[in-house]
């Protein structure tokens, strides 16, 4: 049992799963995780489905959801199912934008363990799809490493060396980030070189997780705003909670909110997003 939407051209099927079934494929934050299972738990509900592909059951967005829902020992979780394998659903890459004194940043460039000897800007298109690189305004360093999951390992550990050491580190789609550091709104930037759909099953089904914030999925739009009461995904039965869910859903109706800022965040998909009727 499922509720089938289709727009713009594109279908996705709302559903529930054993929460166990699914994969992650990215480590969850625990501060963050914290703030979710304490705001589930005052609600009752939960706001948004996990976007799954429906060929793997490998997560491509909401791995705090599914932690959360575990961690509440919930048996099943809304998902919104996708097939991953259409050109339609991109997947795409989280840089890391650096901010603090320019003079710091400099002597820690210098003193890091983590990195080689810089290389001039010119050379940057050589390497920005091989590599992770940490780019500055006059040049750049390589992670260089044996295989992907070593690359964004490596991008890790001089992500949290540089938080301890008191710089910011922000999140920032890849086409925004060089424009930052060339405005000066930064001190640097992490790159991070293109991740394939492959790549991500193949991590999430091998068990090894790549840090948060690695991939950034957009799909022509997705659904928001279910608010899916707990009490369904308590439930012990997989086909009794669907028909719970099912009619839940009758009492809601969606509507396509396009691209662009929507109750403080920025979307760059369609919005389905469901109202009580």
């Amino acid at each position: 049992m499922e509720l089938r939407i289709s727009e713009l051209g594109f279908e996705v099927s709302l559903t529930i799963l054993p929460v166990n079934d699914l994969y992650i494929h990215e480590e969850t934050i625990p501060s963050s995780l914290r703030l979710l299972i304490a705001d589930l738990s005052r609600v009752g509900h939960l706001k948004d489905p996990v976007i799954v592909d429906e060929n793997s059951n490998v997560v491509l967005d909401g791995m705090h959801r599914v932690a959360a829902v575990k961690a509440l020992n919930l048996n099943f979780i809304p998902v919104c199912l996708v097939d991953y394998d259409d050109p339609r659903v991109k997947v795409h890459a989280w840089w890391r934008i650096i901010q603090g004194s320019e003079d710091k940043f400099k002597f820690f460039l210098e003193a890091s363990p983590f990195l080689s000897n810089p290389l001039p800007k010119e050379k940057l298109n050589d390497y920005v799809n091989a590599y992770p690189l940490l780019v500055f305004s006059n040049g750049f360093y390589v992670f260089k490493s044996r295989d992907l999951f070593e690359s964004f390992s490596l991008v890790k550990n001089i992500e949290s060396h540089m938080s301890s050491s008191g710089f910011k580190v922000n999140y920032i789609p890849e086409f925004e980030a060089m424009d930052a550091l060339n405005s000066g709104r930064c001190i640097g930037v992490i790159s991070f070189p293109p991740i394939s759909k492959r790549d991500v099953v193949m991590l999430a089904k091998s068990g090894r997780l790549l840090p948060h914030k690695s991939t950034r999925h957009v799909l022509p739009y997705r659904p928001v705003n279910l608010k899916v009461p707990l009490k369904i995904l308590k439930m012990h039965d997989l086909c009794e909670a669907r028909m719970l869910f099912m009619e839940f859903l009758k009492d809601r109706r969606g509507r396509l909110i396009p691209p662009g800022i929507f109750k403080g965040r920025r979307y760059e998909e369609y919005l389905y997003f469901f109202e009580e009727v």
